[in-house]
């Protein structure tokens, strides 16, 4: 067997493991960029739809306060003992069917 001064031997298998490891964290790093960077693009994902879902909660909300609105004017109308016909329908609405169709 030859003689290899155990310097040497340490400094292979220091060499040898810094090899091995470094490729283990580099991939472990990696993996870490990789999700966070879905994460954010699921985040981004999230934010538009819940932009969409605000917009049409607040178009609904627009339309219940239209539609409130007529209810009342036709009670009142009722209630004053106007005959018909019965105040207009109210524009918005309308819109509204034709935007949603």
């Amino acid at each position: 067997m030859t003689d290899i001064p155990p310097g040497w031997v340490a400094l292979a298998v220091a060499v040898i493991a810094a090899f091995g490891t470094g490729g283990y964290f580099a991939q472990r790093g990696k993996n870490k960029i990789d999700l966070l960077d879905q994460y954010q693009e699921d985040r981004a994902s999230d934010r538009d739809r819940m932009d969409i879902l605000e917009k049409r909660v607040d178009a609904g909300v627009r339309r219940e306060r239209i539609r409130d609105d007529y209810i009342l004017e036709l009670r009142q109308h009722i209630s004053e003992g106007k005959p018909p016909p019965p105040p207009p329908f109210p524009v918005a609405l309308t819109k509204a069917a034709e935007e949603t169709a």
